[in-house]
């Protein structure tokens, strides 16, 4: 070979020389340094182990449930330390804020650093606030114990931003035909996370105390950002392309919010995280004031709109790939309006009236649109992007994410604000007739 290459003149069969060099390279699978791996830059995603993908989703549950099970347990030490209602939302509301700001951060800096290196250091940074929410509880000062809360939820947001944009970017560039099928798995993953959040933080405080929960979450997410680099195959930080390469051509988010079609898919979350979500601080003295039922017996409620979302998440990949995202999202916004109507009476449909049946069954169908609504935009997102810009970047996938996770917390913010203020306002029926419209 060494010959060949001395004593060809010719520049291109120099460079054919050289392509045939490299490529037995590829074909076998070894990186740049020569180690053999199950995937290379130019691997499909049948060559990939469909195991990555259990990987990735039990990392979603572990995340969330270290950020359910404060839920339950944070006001009980809020409590404690006599912590006014007020600054307990602004408290929790801060981690929704955090995530907002550095989700697109992390999104367009995924490839500098490396998706392997955000996963795992976001997974380590998630771990620092449950042991700091543990040993908060020990502080006597309410001043301090606000701001040391405050900081924990800040890094709590911003590790979870890097996993979850990680974790979307990893998994979506690795099977860029089956996105629908990533995405319900990961929001499968993360509605479990949510449900078992916060009974696993009770089981284990009625057994342990407030130290169990926390340290058992700080020695789990420690103990998998450790290890999680080593599961994710090395070619998601290898990808090469000509436009990353590039230098005069990088993406703007910019660029991106102005296509009509991204920014819709980016509203379609908005509009499903806000949906589901106002109801949070409002649903259980509803349900005290019209039904006269204790206020904890909301959960079942918040149970029937989770399930339906969950269980949607399940069966949606065995037909969605048949329809357009964009008429699926489309179908689903218009459903999720008439089904939040039906939440309550209407001064729209004003033949409705309370009832906890109706209430029951339109949250399992608000459940099932508004998973529908989160799915389908990553995979819009990322087709337009890559079709708008004429580029096959990796950095669109990436930024897709950041775009997507931050619209998600901002649903997560105004939610809950929003339908606090008009539910104390105007109330319930106005609220749900609002927000139906809206949709």
């Amino acid at each position: 070979t060494m010959e060949t290459l001395k004593t060809s003149e010719d520049p291109n069969d120099l460079e054919l020389d050289n392509k045939d060099i490299r490529k037995p390279l590829i074909e076998k699978g070894e990186d740049d340094q020569g180690n053999e791996s199950c995937a290379t830059s130019t691997s499909s995603e049948g060559e990939v182990s469909q195991i990555l993908i259990v990987y990735m989703c039990i990392t979603i549950v572990i995340l969330d449930c270290s950020y359910g099970i404060c839920a339950p347990l944070l006001p009980i030490d809020a409590e404690k330390h006599n912590i006014d209602q007020v600054y307990l939302g602004f408290m929790f509301c801060i981690y929704s804020v955090s995530m907002a700001i550095f989700c697109p951060i992390v999104g367009k800096h995924l490839y500098t650093f490396g998706r392997r290196n955000m996963c795992r250091w976001g997974m380590l940074a998630v771990a620092i606030p449950s042991l700091g929410f543990f040993l908060n509880n020990y502080t006597t000062n309410s001043t301090l114990f606000i701001v040391i809360f405050m900081v924990m939820r800040v890094i709590q947001g911003i590790g979870t931003s890097m996993v979850q944009t990680s974790v979307y970017s990893v998994l979506t560039l690795t099977y860029p035909t089956r996105v629908n099928f990533v995405m319900a798995c990961v929001e499968t993953s993360a509605g479990l996370g949510l449900s078992l959040g916060p009974v696993m933080g009770t089981i284990l405080y009625e057994f342990g105390g407030s130290a169990a929960p926390f340290l058992t979450f700080f020695f789990i997410c420690l103990f998998i950002g450790l290890f999680i680099k080593s599961l994710i195959p090395y070619f998601v930080d290898d990808i090469q392309d000509n436009s990353t390469q590039d230098n005069t051509v990088k993406p703007k988010y910019s660029e991106l919010l102005t296509n009509k079609r991204i920014l819709f898919a980016c509203m379609c979350v908005f509009i499903s995280v806000f949906q589901y979500a106002f109801i949070d601080p409002i649903l259980a003295e509803y349900v005290k004031d019209t039904f006269n039922l204790a206020p904890q017996t909301s959960g079942y409620f918040f149970l029937a709109l989770g399930l339906g979302y969950m269980i949607s998440c399940i069966i949606s990949p065995m037909y969605l790939d048949y329809f357009s995202n964009m008429r699926v999202s489309m179908i689903s916004c218009f459903l999720l309006g008439i089904f939040t109507i039906f939440y309550s009476s209407s001064y729209i449909l004003t033949f409705l009236t309370p009832n906890m049946m109706v209430l029951s069954m339109a949250l399992v169908a608000a459940g099932v649109a508004n998973s529908h609504l989160v799915i389908t935009p990553m995979e819009e997102m990322i087709e337009v992007a890559k079709s708008s810009t004429d580029s096959d970047s990796e950095m669109l996938n990436d930024m897709c994410s950041g775009l997507f996770n931050m619209f998600f917390a901002l649903g997560e913010i105004f939610g809950p604000m929003i339908g606090n203020v008009i539910f104390s306002i105007w109330g319930f029926p106005m609220i749900c007739d609002a927000l139906g419209i809206a949709c």
